[in-house]
């Protein structure tokens, strides 16, 4: 893999849940890991939900190994939030991490 592809950097967080003081469960997310990443968009689409236009694009998005990150988690990079689909280990040899995320939008 070459360095130079991996020019943005993002933070990975998981997802931790935390109770109130009424006893609620509450999501949190706490910071994983930083990385600096290739992030490629795939396919776009619009669609209409809850009575209003919502867009949704996928990435690919190809970092350095790194043990533990999950589907569940999320990816931020700047002002924008990914969420992880998918996280594949290129040729089970601990070298590079594809994940597969989608990004939601309101136009």
């Amino acid at each position: 893999m070459k360095s130079g592809k991996l020019r943005h950097s993002i933070l990975i967080q998981k997802k931790v849940l935390i109770r109130n003081s009424y006893g609620e469960e509450e999501v949190t997310w706490e910071d994983f890991t930083l990385a600096y990443a290739s992030i490629e968009p795939l396919a776009g689409r619009e669609y209409f939900l809850a009575q209003q236009f919502q867009q949704k694009t996928d990435y690919k998005i190809t970092l350095r190994y790194r043990s533990g990150i999950k589907p569940h988690f999320i990816i931020k990079w700047g002002d924008r939030t990914f969420d992880i689909i998918s996280v594949l280990n290129t040729g089970e040899m601990n070298r590079e991490l594809i994940i597969y995320a989608s990004e939601f939008t309101s136009p």
